[in-house]
């Protein structure tokens, strides 16, 4: 741990509203150096949070937060874009550490969780490059139709293995060619992988996913919202190219309807 504050830096605020580059917070309150970086995104409010040594499913991969101000106070706190689902907060908290007072976040994941956070410096620039290529990864951003067909081929057949059936799946390629989206029905592969997950939690969901026979995939009007429904035993998939952490919206979309 002593290697943690040694490079602590007094005058950083924690999770400043605005930093041009990214920031590296480790925890100082858990048996592992739990580590976070915070990554600026593209759209403004959008931050890039990639996580380690949780000893949770996040760890190693990035997902992206919107911040948002709190009401009653000057803190704000992370939410999962797209989703109601909170990882982080920042309530003006702050605690002392061998005689010095120092600010800090909490982490919540959800396997209940609890972990609090200090800053520790910024990161590079290969740290922040690597935080937003593994979401990116995560999203299942492959650039070509090939790439894209061997990760649909996987997930279908983990999802034939799961669900015990096989389910008949219609992609309308040339729909997403023609929109330049050609490698994007790659994303299939995270609603595949909801619908087998969804089928392991007990005989009900089971019984209701084995109700669909057919799958229908093409594009959304809006790159960046999903439309999933369920009629007739046939699930119609748009895929939006730019849909936020596909993983948690894609599960959603599924569990919603069934």
């Amino acid at each position: 741990m002593k290697k943690i504050f040694a490079c602590i830096a007094l005058s950083a605020p924690l999770f400043s509203y605005a930093f041009e580059h990214g920031k590296v917070y480790y925890s100082f309150d858990s048996e592992n150096e739990a580590r976070v970086i915070v990554v600026p995104a593209e759209e403004d409010n959008h931050y890039y949070i990639n996580y380690r040594n949780f000893n949770h499913h996040y760890d190693n991969q990035t997902l992206l937060y919107k911040q948002i101000k709190n009401n009653i106070n000057e803190g704000f706190y992370y939410q999962l874009a797209d989703t109601a689902r909170v990882n982080l907060r920042n309530e003006l908290n702050k605690t002392l550490i061998h005689g010095t007072l120092y600010s800090y976040s909490t982490v919540f994941l959800d396997d209940d969780s609890k972990t609090k956070i200090i800053y520790a410096g910024d990161a590079d620039i290969v740290q922040a490059r690597n935080v937003k290529e593994a979401y990116h990864k995560r999203q299942l951003d492959v650039s070509s139709k090939v790439a894209a067909k061997k990760l649909i081929k996987s997930a279908q057949e983990n999802f034939n293995s799961a669900c015990k059936q096989a389910v008949n799946i219609d992609i309308d390629w040339n729909a997403f060619v023609s929109q330049e989206l050609k490698a994007a029905p790659a994303k299939l592969s995270s609603y595949l992988g909801a619908l087998s997950k969804i089928c392991a939690i007990d005989s009900d969901y089971l019984e209701a996913v084995n109700s669909i026979t057919q799958i229908k995939v093409s594009p959304a009007e809006d790159t960046t919202q999903q439309k999933v429904t369920l009629a007739d035993n046939q699930l119609t998939i748009q895929i939006a190219s730019e849909q936020p952490n596909l993983p948690e919206t894609s599960y959603q979309a599924i569990f919603t309807i069934l």
